[in-house]
């Protein structure tokens, strides 16, 4: 009996298409006269480029921006570098070859996904790897520049245009750059974004698909969040990959896991009716959101995040803001969230009621930054079966009639984008940067506008030390103390060297004498809250640091009398000037008004180096006149 299998493998390659045909006859059954079943396999001819061997050519080129082709079109821009190794097979005459990827990234490009076509969103990137084998006969002519026996290296120019097989005419001058695919055996190429979605192309077939919605769990990807909701079960996670936009309420009916990876999720409707009214519709118990940023600029009469009949919710570093009614409505439900971001929602940030007659329960955890001036948090009846839970004590409760209303104690506002500021005034320029991202917390009378460095009058006191004060800035607040998550950079133009401290707003003065590491922003992020570090850069003196009040940089001279014992004693700020003594320096053996000195102005220790030295030579005079008198001078 003969088994014939025609195989036909159909590859969309980055440079054409190949088809592979493979017939053959497969097994051969022999039916012997004794009745044995004799089984023979016909096993594939041997390729002479089977077995690697040692390459006699190098080439690499890298390619930027190059258009990515899927089934339905140029999906992506890969950037990649490639190099491409070509040896001779085991006839001796064969040419072998593998192209291979590294460092390879793509970013979508809004066109349809590469598999199936689903809508994708343009500028999610990934990276991918893979590469090209390939077999060029003997009759292709080498390069004469190239010799199998000597081995070469070549770098080809950089290119966006490049195809990934265009390497071929390099080698092999007579085949045309957009001709090289057709020397390709096999192919395997593995794409791969944040969210875990996937793209697999090889020979055999390609499997998974690019997505900006990711079912991780059950390795699937959606082009709407809806549609991965609908088609999960129980304990599924759903991933985004890219920032997304909803016409209508996405509703939340299985206990998931949405996480928005970081993700921006922006509403464009309008409010139809109460099933509609919302960005987020929460229908189900233990449902999770974390790592996503609401935003309802675009829509009308909408809660951000509205929490129905559930118990076991949890939102997690989730941001929700701009929308017409509250940010986050928990009704008849139990909700716990974790550093919480509420901003700009009309109606305010968090409203806790219930409709039903079920218990409302609101938990808070975490750090929450709400910037709503009405409430932060609100019952509108404290009559009803409703409560919040202030873990951190975050919060100042107000009651009027039947409505509680939540405001925070401290005021925290996080940076979207880096901000540099540069000072006004003063001989010394100071340069602040403060990174996107910095979570900035103040006291409850803090405005939330961070003052840039403006020039300042401060003394300093120093033990044991006359001292010259070079800059003075206040930075931050003139209100409140502020403090920062990530580390904040001021440069001090021209400051190398100059010794630097700071005041908090109680007038207490602390030197900064820690050394950074290094320059950077890990240095300053790895400070403790409240922390300080300096370095010299070049002619500059940089800080780093977690919070802002009033910064010095200034020089000591240590008084030649001694005595002192350099340890610093409390500074002030003042308005009459930057140096707090300037009376002549003191002087072991100067006698009382010689010199011109304030005492008011002298510290305890200096007091003490004075007292100690009139003792001394009081003692002196004294033994003076005794000799005097003993040896009859003095009469």
């Amino acid at each position: 009996m003969f088994s014939h299998i025609l195989r036909d493998y159909t590859s969309s390659l980055k440079d054409g298409v190949v088809k592979f045909f493979v017939l053959g006859i497969i097994t051969l059954s022999l039916f012997a006269s004794t009745g044995s079943v004799l089984a023979a396999t016909l096993a594939p001819a041997a390729s002479p480029c089977d077995i690697s061997g040692t390459p006699f050519l190098t080439i690499t080129r890298n390619i930027s921006n190059n258009a990515d082709s899927g089934n339905h079109g140029n999906w992506a821009t890969d950037a990649f570098t490639e190099t491409a190794t070509v040896w001779l097979g085991t006839d001796n005459v064969t040419y072998c070859a593998n192209a291979n990827v590294s460092n390879g990234t793509f970013v979508t490009t809004g066109q349809p996904s590469p598999e199936n076509g689903l809508p994708l969103s343009a500028g999610i990137s990934g990276t991918f790897t893979g590469g090209e084998n390939y077999i060029i006969p003997a009759t292709v002519v080498l390069d004469s520049a190239y010799s199998t026996s000597s081995p070469s290296t070549i770098s080809l120019p950089d290119s966006s245009i490049a195809g990934f097989s265009w390497w071929v005419n390099a080698a092999f001058p007579e085949v045309a750059s957009s001709t090289g695919g057709s020397y390709v055996k096999t192919y395997y190429f593995s794409y791969i974004t944040p969210n875990g979605s996937t793209w697999t192309q090889s020979e055999l077939g390609d499997t998974g698909d690019i997505t900006s919605v990711f079912n991780s769990t059950k390795g699937i990807g959606y082009a709407t969040i809806q549609d991965a909701v609908n088609t999960a079960t129980s304990s599924d996670t759903i991933v985004l990959g890219a920032d997304m936009v909803t016409t209508s309420q996405i509703n939340i009916n299985k206990s998931v896991t949405l996480d928005g990876a970081g993700h921006h999720l922006s509403a464009t409707f309008t409010k139809t009716d109460n099933s509609n009214n919302s960005a987020i519709g929460i229908t189900h118990s233990d449902v999770t959101i974390k790592n996503l940023i609401e935003n309802g600029t675009g829509s009308t009469n909408l809660h951000g995040i509205n929490i129905y009949q559930s118990t076991g919710v949890n939102l997690n570093d989730v941001t929700v803001s701009y929308n017409g009614h509250s940010g986050i409505t928990v009704n008849g439900s139990d909700v716990t969230v974790n550093n919480i971001t509420t901003a700009n929602n009309a109606w305010g940030g968090i409203n806790v009621d219930t409709k039903t007659s079920s218990p409302s329960l609101l938990t808070v955890n975490g750090v929450s930054l709400q910037t709503e001036a009405n409430a932060a948090i609100w019952i509108d009846d404290i009559t009803k079966d409703v409560s919040v839970a202030d873990t951190n004590n975050q919060y100042v409760a107000t009651t009027t009639g039947n409505t509680r209303s939540y405001f925070l104690n401290i005021k925290r506002v996080t940076t979207v984008s880096d901000d540099h500021k540069t000072s006004t005034g003063g001989t010394v320029t100071v340069v602040a940067d403060i990174p996107a991202g910095t979570v900035i917390k103040g006291d409850s009378t803090w405005d939330g506008i961070i003052a840039p460095p403006t020039a300042t009058e401060v003394t300093v006191t120093v033990s044991g030390f006359t001292t010259s004060v070079s800059s003075a800035i206040a930075i931050g607040s003139s209100d409140s103390d502020i403090t920062f998550s990530k580390g904040v950079r001021l440069l001090f133009v021209g400051q190398k060297d100059q010794l630097v401290g700071w005041y908090n707003h109680a007038g207490t003065f602390s030197e900064i004498t820690s050394v950074c590491a290094s320059d950077d922003q890990a240095t300053g992020d790895a400070l403790p809250e409240g922390g300080n570090c300096k370095i010299n850069v070049g002619s500059d003196l940089v800080v780093w640091t977690k919070h802002f009040s009033t910064f010095t940089t200034y020089t000591q001279t240590a008084i030649t009398s001694g005595g002192g014992n350099g340890g610093h004693s409390s500074g002030s700020h003042s308005s009459g000037g930057s140096v707090l003594r300037t009376s002549t320096d003191l002087v072991v053996g100067q006698v009382l008004g010689a010199a011109d000195v304030n005492w008011n102005n002298l510290s305890t220790e200096e007091k003490a180096v004075i007292i100690k030295s009139l003792q001394a030579q009081l003692a002196s005079i004294i033994k003076l006149f005794n000799e005097l008198v003993a040896n009859g001078t003095l009469k």
